[in-house]
Order: C-alpha cells, then sequence, then structure tokens
C-alpha cells in the first residue's frame, strides 16, 4: 500500500514538470524574437498604474505576446521589432487599459486589432512609420476604443503633403488629449468635430503654416489646452485660433516663425479669458537677413495691440531675442488688469529702466514678475564681463536726492520679482529712504547684475522677503545694519565681488546679526582670503554656504556656530589641504544617530599632495563628509608632479615611507654619533680623569695646578729587581742621560750605603716626573721591586 502511494506521489511530480516545461517552451515561441535568445517579460504590481504591468521593451520582438496573465492592465511593448498589429492581437487582455508601442517598426494596424480592448483608456503608438493612410489605419480601427482617452500618433509623417484617413478618430468620443502629426497645409476635416471631450491638442510637425480655417473642425469641442511647441511653424493667419473658443492654455515654441509674428496670430483670441500664453524661443529663420531678424524681434504697439485685448493671466516669452517691448501701451487695457504672472527672462531687450519698472508694477493683479537678462547662469567670471559691458553702456537714471522719503506703491499680492541684469544701470540708490507700500506678500528680490555700487538709502516695507539676491553689483557699498529691515530673510546672495574683499572682516558680524531665520549665504566669487571665526555666530540655522570662487587658503569653521550646516562650497578655493582642526570640526557636521549629512565642495583646488599633507589625504577618502567627485581632487606631488588624491591614497604606504624614511634615517644617524661622542667622553675622562678634576677644582676656586716637570727633581723614577739592573743602571743611563740629558733616580745609585731604602725608595718616587719600571722575570721574587711598585700605587695623587 505505502508503494502504491508513493508510486502515485512520484507520478504527479512528474506531470506536474512536464507541464511546467511544456508551458515554459510554448512561452519561448510565443515571445522570442528574431534572435534566439529568450529574455521573458518583466511582470509586477504597479501602484502608478493601478494593477498588473507587463514590461517587454527591448525584447527583439516581432508580434505581440500571447500567453501574458490576463488581468494585465498596462502593457508596454516598445523598442521592439513589430510590424503589423494583427486582428484581435489583444483580445486575450480584456483589463487593458495602457498600450505603449513606440519606437517600433509599425506599418499596419488590421481593422480588428482592437477587438476586445473596450477597457483600453491610453495608446501609444508614436515614433513608427504609420503613414497616414486607409491602408495603415483601415476605417473603423479604433472603432472598438470606447473608452480611449489618450491617443499618441505623433512621429509617424514621412511626408509634408496629405490627409487625414476617413473616419479616423471619429469614433473616440471621449478621447481627451490628441498628440498627432500635421502636414504643411493641415485643416482639419470634420471628423475631428465629434471629439467633444477633447481637452488637449499637440501638433508635431517639420515645417507647417496654419490658416483661419486649420481648427474650424473644433469649435464645438471642449479644447482647452494647444500645444505646438514641437512644431516648425511658418505662418500663422490672423484668425486661426478664433474657431478655438473653449481655448485657455495656449504654448508655441521654435523656429522660424518669429516671435512678432506670434504676438499677431492672437488676433483670434481678443476678448477672451486666457490662463496661459508661452511663447519660448519663438525666433525668425537663421536664413533670413539682418533687417528681417531685427524686425522680429521687435514688439511695438503694433505688434502687442491684441494682447492688450486678451484677459491673459500668465504670459510667458522666455529666450526669443526680444529687443524691444513697448509694455506703456498696453496700459488702461484689460491686459493690465488681468495679468498674474509677466515672464520676460533670457531676452535682450534694451529699454529697461526704473520707470519701465514701475510701469510694470502698475499692473495691479501681478503676482510673478521676471525680466532678468537673457544670462541667468552662475558662471563668475562670464557674467562679470557680460555685467560690465552692459552697465558700461546703460544709463544711470535710478538717483534719488530728494529729502522726503520715496514711496514705491507695488501690487498688493506680488510675491517674485527678478529684474537681474537689465540693461539700465542703477549705480546708486541715494537717500531718501525707500518704502515699498503693499509688499508685505514679497517674498523674492532678484537684483543682481543691475550695476548697484551703493544703497545708501534704507529700504522698508518688505518684512516677509525670504530670497534677496545683490549678486554681481562690484563692489556694493552697503551700511552694516542694512538687512536689519529684513528679518524674515533665509535666502541671501552676495556673491560675485557684490562686497570688498575686506568688508567682512570689518563688518561680517554685524551685517548678519539680524538674520535670525537665514539659512543659505551665498558670498562666493568676492576675493575673500579670510574672514572673521564667528561671524555666523548669530546664524544657528544656517544651513548651506557658498563661499567658492574666494582665494580662501585656510578656512575657520566651528560647528558650534552652525550646527544646521549641511552644505558648504569652497570649490575655486587657494586650499592646499586643510589643517587637523578644520578637519576634526568638519567630522562634527555628521551626525550618524540622527542621519544628518554633510556635504562639503572642493572641487578646482590645486592640493598638495605631500608629507605634510598626509592626514588631509587619508581624511578625504575615511571622513564621513561627503566630498564631491568622491574626494578625487588634482594636486601637486612632492617631486613637483601633477597628480590626483585618489591616486596618492592608492599608493600612500609607498608614499608614507619616503616621507617618515629620511626622517627615521637621520634619526639613527643622529643617535650613532652621539653614541660614539658618548664612548669617547668616557675614554677621555678616564685618560685625562687627574686633569679634569684639577680643572674643574680650580674653576670653583681650589688653589690647585697639575704638577710640571720643574717642580721635580728627577725626570724619571726607574724601579727595577736584581735582574734587571744591568738594563737600568747601563743601558737606560747611556739612552736617556747620556744621550738625551734626562736625570734618573736609580736607588742603587743615588741612596748612600747604610741609608734607609725605604725612604729612599719613597723619595724617588716623590721626587721624580715620571716612573718607569723594567719589568723582567722573577720581578716579583726582588723585595725592593715590590715595595717600589706598591708605594707607587697607593701614592696620593
Amino acid at each position: 500500500m505505502t508503494r502504491c502511494v508513493l508510486t502515485t506521489q512520484r507520478g504527479l511530480m512528474l506531470f506536474q514538470m512536464l507541464f511546467l516545461l511544456v508551458l515554459q517552451l510554448v512561452c519561448l515561441v510565443e515571445t522570442k524574437g528574431s534572435s534566439n535568445t529568450f529574455v521573458p517579460c518583466n511582470i509586477y504590481n504597479s501602484s502608478q498604474h493601478g494593477g498588473l504591468s507587463a514590461d517587454c521593451t527591448h525584447r527583439n520582438l516581432t508580434r505581440v505576446p500571447s500567453h501574458l496573465p490576463s488581468d494585465i492592465v498596462f502593457l508596454d511593448i516598445s523598442n521592439n521589432k513589430l510590424e503589423v498589429f494583427e486582428d484581435f492581437a489583444f483580445n486575450t487582455l480584456p483589463k487593458l487599459k495602457h498600450l505603449i508601442a513606440v519606437h517600433n517598426k509599425l506599418k499596419l494596424l488590421k481593422v480588428k486589432t482592437f477587438h476586445g480592448c473596450a477597457s483600453l483608456e491610453t495608446l501609444n503608438i508614436a515614433s513608427n512609420s504609420l503613414a497616414y493612410n486607409n491602408t495603415t489605419f483601415p476605417t473603423g480601427v479604433f472603432g472598438p476604443l470606447i473608452n480611449l482617452t489618450t491617443l499618441h500618433l505623433e512621429g509617424n509623417i514621412r511626408t509634408s503633403s496629405g490627409s487625414y484617413p476617413e473616419g479616423l478618430v471619429k469614433p473616440l468620443h471621449n478621447l481627451e488629449n490628441l498628440y498627432i502629426d500635421i502636414f504643411a497645409h493641415t485643416v482639419f476635416d470634420e471628423q475631428f468635430g465629434f471629439l467633444y471631450n477633447l481637452r488637449v491638442l499637440k501638433l508635431v510637425c517639420q515645417i507647417a503654416n496654419l490658416f483661419n480655417n486649420t481648427f474650424t473642425a473644433f469649435n464645438s469641442s471642449k479644447l482647452e489646452f494647444l500645444y505646438l511647441d514641437s512644431c516648425g511653424l511658418k505662418d500663422i493667419e490672423l484668425d486661426t485660433f478664433k474657431p478655438l473658443i473653449s481655448l485657455r492654455h495656449l504654448r508655441i515654441d521654435g523656429r522660424p516663425l518669429g516671435i512678432r509674428k506670434a504676438f499677431l496670430s492672437l488676433h483670434g483670441l481678443q476678448h477672451r479669458s486666457m490662463e496661459t500664453i508661452h511663447f519660448n524661443r519663438v525666433l525668425v529663420a537663421i536664413h533670413s537677413s539682418a533687417e528681417e531678424r531685427l524686425q522680429g524681434t521687435i514688439l511695438d504697439s503694433k505688434a502687442i495691440q491684441y494682447l492688450g485685448n486678451i484677459c491673459v493671466k500668465q504670459l510667458i516669452v522666455v529666450n526669443c531675442k526680444i529687443s524691444l517691448i513697448d509694455v506703456p501701451s498696453l496700459m488702461e487695457t484689460i491686459f493690465t488688469e488681468c495679468i498674474e504672472h509677466f515672464d520676460l527672462h533670457k531676452n535682450n531687450v534694451q529699454t529697461y529702466d526704473f520707470s519701465y519698472v514701475l510701469t510694470i508694477l502698475s499692473f495691479f493683479n501681478i503676482r510673478f514678475l521676471d525680466i532678468s537678462f537673457a544670462f541667468t547662469d552662475r558662471q563668475g567670471p562670464v557674467r562679470k564681463a557680460r555685467t560690465i559691458s552692459v552697465i558700461e553702456h546703460g544709463t544711470s537714471r535710478f538717483k534719488f536726492r530728494r529729502a522726503s522719503p520715496l514711496s514705491i506703491r507695488v501690487p498688493r499680492n506680488i510675491s517674485f520679482v527678478n529684474i537681474c541684469g537689465i540693461i539700465a544701470t542703477f549705480k546708486t540708490i541715494y537717500k531718501p529712504d525707500i518704502k515699498f507700500v503693499n509688499g508685505g506678500a514679497m517674498k523674492v528680490l532678484n537684483m543682481s547684475f543691475i550695476g548697484l555700487t551703493c544703497v545708501a538709502a534704507k529700504l522698508s516695507g518688505l518684512e516677509n522677503l525670504d530670497t534677496l539676491d545683490f549678486s554681481y553689483n562690484p563692489d556694493l557699498n552697503i551700511k552694516p545694519d542694512f538687512l536689519d529691515v529684513f528679518p524674515n530673510l533665509s535666502k541671501l546672495h552676495l556673491g560675485g565681488k557684490s562686497l570688498n574683499q575686506y568688508y567682512l572682516m570689518k563688518n561680517g558680524t554685524r551685517l548678519f546679526q539680524n538674520l535670525k531665520h537665514l539659512t543659505e549665504l551665498d558670498i562666493s566669487h568676492n576675493d575673500f582670503s579670510i574672514l572673521p571665526k564667528d561671524f555666523l555666530k548669530k546664524n544657528s540655522n544656517i544651513k548651506v554656504i557658498n563661499l567658492a570662487g574666494n582665494k580662501f587658503q585656510i578656512f575657520p569653521i566651528n560647528s558650534k556656530d552652525t550646527p544646521q550646516l549641511s552644505t558648504l562650497d569652497l570649490s575655486d578655493n587657494s586650499l592646499s589641504f586643510l589643517d587637523d582642526t578644520t578637519m576634526a570640526e568638519l567630522d562634527k557636521m555628521v551626525e550618524p544617530d540622527s542621519n544628518k549629512s554633510f556635504s562639503l565642495m572642493l572641487r578646482n583646488n590645486f592640493m598638495f599632495c605631500g608629507c605634510s599633507s598626509q592626514r588631509f589625504i587619508l581624511w578625504l577618502f575615511e571622513t564621513p563628509v561627503q566630498l564631491d567627485n568622491s574626494g578625487n581632487y588634482r594636486c601637486l606631488s612632492e617631486n613637483g608632479s601633477i597628480t590626483t588624491t585618489v591616486d596618492t591614497f592608492n599608493r600612500f604606504e609607498e608614499e608614507w615611507r619616503s616621507c617618515v624614511g629620511p626622517f627615521w634615517l637621520s634619526l639613527a644617524i643622529i643617535g650613532l654619533i652621539m653614541q660614539a661622542v658618548t664612548v669617547l667622553f668616557i675614554i677621555l675622562v678616564m685618560k685625562f680623569k687627574s686633569r679634569i678634576i684639577s680643572f674643574f677644582l680650580r674653576a670653583f676656586g681650589a688653589p690647585l695646578r697639575l704638577p710640571q716637570r720643574r717642580d721635580f727633581q728627577y725626570d724619571a723614577f726607574i724601579g727595577y729587581s736584581q735582574s734587571g739592573m744591568h738594563f737600568a743602571c747601563l743601558d737606560m743611563v747611556r739612552n736617556l742621560e747620556q744621550i738625551r740629558n734626562l736625570k734618573l733616580y736609580l736607588r742603587d745609585r743615588e741612596i748612600p750605603p747604610g741609608e734607609d731604602m725605604v725612604d729612599g725608595i719613597l723619595f724617588g718616587i716623590n721626587e721624580s716626573w715620571k716612573t718607569v719600571f723594567v719589568l723582567t722575570k722573577n720581578v716579583d721574587e726582588d723585595q725592593w721591586m715590590t715595595f717600589a711598585v706598591n708605594a707607587f700605587i697607593i701614592q696620593p695623587i
């Protein structure tokens, strides 16, 4: 019985394995492409798409995979090799809502391709090879898509002339967003009139003209957004946009229309309310003459006359090379009552001055004003050069010398003003003080690059200002209490030589002391080489400090003054390395327990990778501080070659040896020399002990001196035994007395018979300059020789 059960279980397991193998083979056949490499689709749950999703991109598919989960709601088969959508290609996916098939080679849709796709809401077949004809798009191909809201057909057109297939979009009554190619002379036919719910229309083309009847078919639609930002428009007739009665947002980009023609095309929108009119890089053709290019950038009263009759909330005209715009001609028009967002940045307007700015500020409901010049990047040297040329050719119109205070009334709701780099040179704001009336909503004020050199007046009425930018106004001479009127300031920009290089040493602490909410400070490119250590001690909320482009060789930082600091930019300075104190303070900025990080930028500092900076090199790759470029910077090695900090770190042990080796070698040599000197000193002391003792005794006042020859009667005492008597009394006398004239003491000669031998020997030793003993065999058996030796040894020094 047990054997039968085991056999049955094994049979079931074998069957399951075979079934899975067959299923995998089926999936392989269905989903493999032209190559033999099988890459299955990625099936996953997506909260964004609201259910099960399949990513089948980049699989070399030549047909739609059929063995996918039936409850998929999102399918992406982009970037494959699909050429045809067969009939019923997606009928096994009844819950499919989003189908993406861009960047394939689609040339044909079968008439029943989308049968069973009633749930489909988004269809994107852009960037394929679908020609706009009834063969490619057979009549009724989109008929089953009753719930389709978004359709992408752009990027398929290959000819400049043609028309749309009959009935292409007619069944799509719920379509809200349509992205489609247009021809050079497009007029949308009556089938587009059935798109009752269409809200967004984006047109894509190479070069096209728009006519008064181009959009007539949409006169009953709910079209609110018209995007012409991917279309090279050559001309637009005056009443082109007139049929679009629900239009609220218009965007036009690119050449060769020109900004003047773009404004004239607003004729059909007069006496309507618009949310946004956006023109971006609307330029004349490159091959146009210089006169045509100039005229195409002038917006005189005639060019903007239709704008004055439109109640538009946002006007954005960016990077269109406008050289003149007659804003005063818009006064007392409906435009000035409705406009809230006025953005003309990155243009080349040549006529701005203070009265011009005041004219714009008279627009009652304006909230956002940006008329900044064509450059808005933060490249110091480039901006500085451009500013100088602007300033030199400007006119100084903003000078007040009256004694009474000056009030400037601004719109009550205005929160953003950017007049960066406008052509007028403001130079000096003298007395009287300036009060901004209704300025309580102002949050951002950018007055960089306007040529200010002195602000002697006090500004008031902007107590809620959050961001102030006075950058690149060379040597801006402001009083130390100037910023006190901006108590809520959180972002302050004073870069680009706005401050004298010694200004903060004198006034730094006072200048910032009342900015309790300051979180970002930019004082880059000011040629600072030193700063007061405590200049931010009152700004404990500071998080970002930009000191790039200065001349710092050292930078004192105190973590106690700036506990919230998270970013410090010291790039483009003169730092060669950081000292131990600075590195320790920077490490304190990181708090692992609270997940507080700290970023330090050091790029474009020419570092020194030598023996004195080895601690710094180690710190770069061991510190918890986040460094730009992963801590890899150019540096100068000890031998003068150019290297990098990473290379130095990788060779650190070798570099360490080359640095500490000479030191320890020198130390060893010095030790050996000292040891040799010590040994020599001991030898000399032992040899000249008496002389040394005598020297010190005399040095301390003792009446002593070393004995000399003249103090003794004899030159030498000769001690000898009986066996050496012949040598002493004959040979030594002959060689020393007769030849060298030395006077010797010989006991057998000098002690008369009968005298005491002991006294005689002692007298001879004491009265002789030197003592000489003649050593022969059995010398120790002679009693007088032994006595003489003992007497010499124990004699006093």
